[in-house]
């Protein structure tokens, strides 16, 4: 989970993260998937990789498709900071996992 998260964060120093620029949003998945952060919380690269680091390793199943639904229906939206279609600004999610996805 350390590497995964140094990983991360090195991917993340890579872009200017602000609202007018690159949006990041985080979600944590095991046995359930949950929101750490959306797009409208944070505009700076340092609180995102303060939160990244603090971030303590979960027990539970690799439940892939939990997060994947939640980004789907919850981070990908518009009113969640996710800039609208017209804007043309593709959306890409980064799937990190400690093994193979136990999703149906």
């Amino acid at each position: 989970f350390k590497r995964q998260k140094e990983f991360l964060i090195s991917l993340l120093e890579n872009f200017k993260i602000d609202n007018n620029e690159t949006r990041v949003s985080l979600i944590n998945f095991n046995t359930k998937a949950s929101i750490i952060f959306d797009f409208y919380t944070f505009k700076n690269f340092d609180n995102v990789k303060s939160v990244i680091k603090n971030l303590d390793y979960e027990m539970g199943n690799t439940y892939t498709h939990l997060a994947l639904q939640l980004a789907n229906e919850k981070v990908l939206q518009v009113e969640n900071g996710m800039r609208d279609e017209s804007q043309g600004v593709p959306k890409v999610v980064f799937i990190l996992t400690d093994g193979e996805s136990e999703s149906y």
